[in-house]
């Protein structure tokens, strides 16, 4: 049963997705969704996409009839780049503090494509955070990522783990695995006690989802270099975080 606290959560999703002004219609967040939106005589728009694994978004505009009205679509800090189509055709529409602007008529039938960028980066904190020093996470899209104990051998738990300049990393979508979600594979340098310094492919996967198939640790941080190696280590049954030196 949900709380109260969750109930009213629930209830206001819709507006954490759509919001209107007395210009027209913010949206806001991506996922496959439908609304029917109360501006003018009423707009119904319908998401298809597969974000945020898929950084490609149909929007389906139906007003009840022609109206003139501004639609604003959120540009996140995370895309690079992004494309966008009207009824197919391509738009060199404004962005402006992190949005795009469509002022037109709109009718039955018309449709907005958009297509944000999903490069996986390799983010760092600012150097007054000393905990974070030399520290690098991986994202892609709106996703954080991290590695799960599940997915590591034995030889990489016993070993540091640095992530190279040149790694190659690679994005798979995965439908059957944990509910259906995008991994990261990425090419890792391992220390171990020879002092050798074998590559390995180890899985990352979303940090949303760990602790989903047993009670194991996630590392959400690697050095991006051979350079006092590091791993931030989180236990899923505390809050806190640690730092394993060995």
């Amino acid at each position: 049963m949900l709380s109260a606290e969750h109930s009213q959560t629930v209830l206001r999703v819709g507006g954490y997705f759509y919001s209107i002004d007395d210009q027209g219609i913010f949206v806001k967040h991506y996922g496959a969704s439908e609304a029917r939106i109360p501006f003018g005589a009423g707009v119904n728009l319908v998401q298809r996409t597969d974000f945020p694994w898929n950084g490609d978004i149909n929007l389906q505009v139906t007003p009840t009839r022609p109206v003139h009205f501004t639609l604003r679509l959120r540009i996140p800090s995370w895309a690079k780049s992004h494309v966008l189509r009207v009824n197919g055709k391509s738009v060199d529409a404004p962005t402006k503090r992190g949005w795009v602007t469509l002022r037109r008529e709109w009718r039955q039938g018309d449709s907005v494509d958009l297509s944000l960028s999903m490069n996986i980066e390799r983010v760092t904190m600012p150097e007054r955070f000393k905990d974070y020093l030399n520290l690098v996470a991986l994202q892609r899209g709106p996703i954080v990522y991290c590695q799960e104990e599940d997915d590591m051998t034995a030889t990489a738990l016993s070993s540091y783990q640095y992530l190279p300049s040149d790694a190659e990393l690679i994005a798979e979508h995965r439908p059957s695995f944990l509910g259906g979600v995008t991994v990261l594979r990425a090419d890792l340098r391992q220390i171990n006690n020879e002092g050798t310094e074998p590559r390995g492919a180890l899985d990352f996967i979303p940090y949303g989802v760990w602790s989903n198939r047993t009670q194991a640790q996630c590392a959400f941080g690697l050095t991006p270099r051979h350079y006092r190696p590091r791993v931030r280590w989180m236990r899923c049954s505390q809050t806190t975080l640690r730092d394993r030196h060995d």
